[in-house]
């Protein structure tokens, strides 16, 4: 979604698991609001493994049930696409202010971007897949389990493995002014603990709680509200904007 009226700041807007299809993305992003309301030009990629890249039925199937080393490449994969991305937003149309903001699986894609892009505007990561390790423990379906256990391997044995995917092991190429957190205390897929650390890790960045829960989200005002005033005060919209009605 680009406007044609000259320079606009863009946004790169990076869904969650099982998503990378118009109905769903177009939920959690809504172009009425970010495009035609706040005036961002939108780019929407679509990660590996889902939408129109899925190899089984499901988008994101292979991801979080296959071979964990295929799931590396996936994320490693998803990260080169969204730097290729950037790349030529900048070199196609001359953009200048390049905002990211992605939720859950987005999210940590958001925050590997942010550990190695020095040029972006401002980094939003939402609900943001820190721990790959905790989470999959926790709610990896039994297939996946029993494979782990027959190479002999654990949570902290898989963390140790997935540490090159996790942005605590990275340091921030931005200035804390320009990272930030969005998080839900009624969360029961992604921890608390690791998103207090990666807050913590980025010097401290901004961080939001919001009283819902990790499906929630699109439908929070407060985390509208939020949004609106990272992306002014990092001088991406105009103040007057915050007084605006946020449906739609």
């Amino acid at each position: 979604f680009e406007h044609d009226d000259g320079p606009r700041p863009w946004l790169m807007c990076i869904h969650g698991y099982r998503m990378g299809w118009l109905p769903l993305d177009f939920q959690l992003f809504s172009p009425g609001w970010l495009h035609h309301k706040l005036g961002f030009n939108l780019i929407m990629p679509i990660l590996p493994l889902h939408g129109a890249r899925r190899i089984g039925s499901r988008s994101g199937d292979g991801l979080f049930d296959g071979n964990v080393v295929d799931m590396m490449h996936a994320v490693l994969q998803g990260v080169y696409d969204l730097r290729c991305l950037l790349a030529w937003i900048r070199a196609q149309r001359q953009a200048e202010d390049i905002a990211v903001l992605g939720y859950s699986l987005g999210g940590l894609h958001a925050s590997l971007v942010a550990s190695l892009e020095s040029e972006l505007s401002h980094v939003i990561a939402g609900i943001p897949l820190v721990d790959i390790a905790t989470v999959m423990g926790r709610h990896a379906p039994q297939s996946f389990t029993t494979a782990m256990q027959a190479q002999g391997l654990d949570v902290e044995g898989l963390r140790c493995l997935v540490s090159p995917l996790s942005p605590l092991t990275m340091r921030p190429a931005l200035a804390p002014e320009r990272l930030a957190i969005t998080a839900a205390l009624a969360d029961r897929l992604v921890p608390a603990e690791p998103v207090q650390q990666l807050a913590e890790h980025w010097k401290p960045a901004a961080l939001q709680w919001y009283s819902g829960s990790h499906l929630s989200v699109r439908r929070e005002a407060t985390v509208r509200e939020w949004l609106l005033a990272q992306w002014t005060s990092a001088g991406l919209l105009q103040s007057d904007l915050i007084a605006q009605p946020q449906e739609g």
